[in-house]
């Protein structure tokens, strides 16, 4: 039986305005809200060409709301991202989850921004039938090997084995080592140390945003080239 998607306890009415993509839009007061548990594909912008389904992730969005004006919004914990945009949980009217829909239908991935977070569990579970129907994004191959495929930076699902983890006591992060050019930045408080050292030699499946290592390109070569950030450990999966 799946889990209830439905929105859970207090939120905040809202009116939005306008579209910006497929997990973003600008409210009617003022505000750009940021839809916390999903990435949906880039459209074209600054130049960059869109990614597939970007397109139709902005429109299935768009198409969705266009019933409602009215919203209902929970902030997470994070409050905001780096560019200022509010991060929050969207439901329609009738409290159905926004991004469980738009996770059911193919044209996001789900993120994994809060250590605490009611709806893990249900956009897993939506996630994981689009994934089993190949709709939107999972018509593709989307997880990069990371031995095998050039990496970017950007958001990307990669496959990799955990070599390595180390816990430095003057850190917030694990630092998880694996067999290619990237290491894994896990937020402590987000993680298991013990579930992380028991899954080393073993295939796991991992989602985030990579950046170039800034210790890389101070020219050191002890540092693998390439970091994800992942503030919790559920968006590490054991493959085998």
């Amino acid at each position: 039986m799946q889990s209830n998607c439905f929105i859970k306890g207090r939120s905040e009415a809202v009116v939005w305005d306008y579209i910006v993509d497929g997990d973003t839009l600008w409210l009617r007061d003022g505000r750009k809200v940021r839809l916390a548990s999903v990435n949906a594909p880039e459209v074209a912008h600054d130049g960059l060409a869109p990614e597939p389904f970007g397109d139709q992730a902005t429109n299935a969005l768009r198409e969705l709301l266009r019933s409602s004006s009215r919203l209902q919004m929970q902030r997470t914990e994070r409050g905001e991202d780096q560019h200022g945009r509010v991060l929050a949980h969207l439901f329609m009217p009738d409290g159905r989850s926004v991004e469980a829909i738009v996770l059911q239908k193919g044209l996001a991935f789900q993120l994994f921004p809060d250590v605490h977070n009611a709806y893990n569990r249900c956009f897993s579970e939506r996630e994981n039938d689009a994934r089993k129907a190949g709709r939107g994004v999972w018509s593709k191959q989307p997880v990069l090997d990371i031995t095998r495929q050039p990496m970017t930076a950007g958001f990307h699902l990669v496959s990799g084995i955990i070599m390595a983890v180390s816990a430095p006591r003057d850190s917030d992060y694990y630092w998880v080592d694996l067999n290619g050019p990237l290491v894994l930045r896990v937020l402590k408080s987000g993680a298991d140390e013990r579930w992380l050292r028991n899954a080393i030699g073993r295939k796991i499946e991992a989602r985030g945003w990579v950046m170039e290592s800034s210790r890389r390109k101070r020219g050191s070569k002890k540092y693998k080239p390439w970091v994800m950030g992942i503030y919790h450990s559920l968006a590490i999966k054991r493959i085998n």
